[in-house]
């Protein structure tokens, strides 16, 4: 009687929910080869891998492809479904955006600033990034991250030119 128990308990813990079924669903459909084949979503031109890279960019693969195929496709809401849909859009944008790059809500430590800031964060110092804005200048991206650091500053790290660790 303790083995069909212990079945049926570990069969119950191992269904997945509407959620991992959405987030399959979506790591499958939208992968980095599935988004080559569709030039005309890349954000603002260039490659799919430069579109990565860019934070804003993958947040909008999310908002043009993920939220109507999730909303068509499961007869979900944005809006009335936030609690569902978000934690997945997370997950897809963790799993996409470039690995070297933190997100909102990452721990950092500072390894080396870039240029000749008077007062630069000292390398050790962690913090929690905040915010992430893709800025272009010609050719080129930066990501401009705003950071609570934990000496009380927010100076903002440039990336690529910054060095960091992502904590977790």
């Amino acid at each position: 009687m303790k083995s069909i128990i212990r079945k049926i308990l570990k069969e119950e813990i191992q269904k997945p929910t509407f959620q991992d079924v959405i987030l399959k669903d979506v790591m499958n459909t939208f992968t980095k080869e599935t988004l080559k084949d569709e030039p005309d979503i890349i954000w603002r031109g260039g490659s799919i891998d430069d579109t990565l890279k860019q934070y804003e960019g993958v947040w909008g693969l999310a908002n043009n492809l993920l939220i109507p195929h999730i909303e068509n496709t499961y007869e979900l809401d944005m809006v009335k479904d936030r609690e569902i849909i978000m934690p997945i859009l997370a997950k897809w944008i963790r799993n996409m955006y470039y690995v070297e790059y933190p997100l909102p809500g990452d721990t950092i430590e500072m390894i080396k600033m870039a240029g000749e800031d008077p007062d630069p964060i000292i390398p050790g110092t962690k913090g929690i990034v905040d915010h992430i804005k893709t800025l272009r200048f010609g050719d080129e991206y930066e990501e401009h991250v705003d950071v609570n650091w934990e000496n009380g500053r927010t100076l903002k790290l440039i990336l690529p030119h910054d060095e960091i660790k992502i904590i977790s």
